[in-house]
C-alpha cells in the first residue's frame, strides 16, 4: 500500500512538472521572449552586414549559455570580411542578468560586454547597458537601453553614451518587423579634442529588420537601411542573419 502511494504522488509531481513545462515552453513570438535564455539553453548565433557596394562586409559569430534561469553567458567574435580583412578584432565575453520582469508590460536586464584584445593591450573598454522590452500592446513592443554606455581607458578614459530605439510589431507568430534608430551619441571626457555629440538631427540610422522564426529554436533575420538616412545613397546597409537554439 505504502509503495502504490508512493509512485503515486510520484506520478502526481512528474505530470505537474510537465504541465507546467508545457504552460511555459520558449516563445515562438519574438515580442513574448525574456531577457535572458532558460537555464540550461544555449545559442548559436551567425550574423553578415555589407554596404550597397558589398564592400566592406561584416560579421558576427556569437555562442551563449544559461547556466541558471535569468543569468546568460555570451562570446561573440566580430572580424571584417572582405579584400582588406581584418581578422584582429576583440572577442567579446558578456554576462547579461534577467533583473526585472513585470508581465505583461516590462522586461529589464543588465548587461557587461568586456572585449577582449587578441593583440596589444588585453582589455581597454567595457559596454555597460540595460537592455529593457516595454509592450504597447499585445503585438506592439518597444526596445531600448542596449549598450547604453562605453568606458574606454585606451589613451585616457573617455566614457559615450548612446541612446538605440526599435520599435517592433508582431505581425503573426511566426513574423516580427522592426524599426531601429539611435537618438543621441554623446562622448564625455578624454583626451582633447572631445568629438562632438550628435544627434538623430545630425546623423539619422534608420535600420528596418524582419525576422522569422519557423519554430522557437530557429531564427532567420534580415536587414536593410542605411547608417546615415540623410546621405541615403552613400550609407546603404544590408544584412542577414541566424539563431540557432538547443536545451529548450
Amino acid at each position: 500500500m505504502t509503495t502504490a502511494r508512493t509512485l503515486g504522488a510520484t506520478m502526481v509531481i512528474l505530470a505537474a512538472a510537465a504541465t507546467s513545462a508545457a504552460a511555459n515552453p520558449y516563445p515562438l513570438a519574438r515580442i513574448d521572449r525574456p531577457r535572458t535564455l532558460p537555464a540550461g539553453a544555449m545559442q548559436l548565433g551567425v550574423g553578415f552586414t555589407a554596404g550597397d557596394q558589398l564592400e566592406p562586409i561584416g560579421s558576427r559569430f556569437d555562442l551563449a549559455y544559461a547556466p541558471i534561469d535569468r543569468l546568460e553567458l555570451r562570446v561573440s567574435y566580430a572580424p571584417q570580411l572582405s579584400d582588406a580583412m581584418d581578422l584582429k578584432r576583440p572577442v567579446v565575453v558578456s554576462i547579461r542578468h534577467f533583473t526585472i520582469k513585470r508581465a505583461p508590460h516590462f522586461w529589464l536586464a543588465t548587461q557587461l560586454d568586456l572585449p577582449i584584445n587578441t593583440t596589444g593591450d588585453t582589455m581597454t573598454s567595457v559596454v555597460a547597458g540595460l537592455p529593457a522590452k516595454v509592450k504597447l500592446a499585445p503585438r506592439v513592443a518597444v526596445f531600448f537601453g542596449d549598450r547604453l554606455a562605453k568606458i574606454d581607458w585606451s589613451s585616457s578614459t573617455r566614457v559615450t553614451f548612446t541612446v538605440p530605439i526599435d520599435a517592433g510589431v508582431q505581425v503573426a507568430d511566426h513574423l516580427m518587423l522592426q524599426l531601429g534608430t539611435t537618438l543621441v551619441t554623446a562622448p564625455v571626457g578624454g583626451m582633447e579634442p572631445v568629438p562632438a555629440t550628435t544627434t538623430i538631427a545630425d546623423v539619422t540610422p534608420v535600420i528596418a529588420s524582419a525576422f522569422v522564426s519557423p519554430e522557437p529554436t530557429l531564427d532567420i533575420g534580415f536587414q536593410f537601411g542605411f547608417t546615415d538616412v540623410q546621405r541615403a545613397a552613400s550609407t546603404t546597409m544590408l544584412g542577414v542573419s541566424a539563431a540557432w537554439r538547443g536545451g529548450l
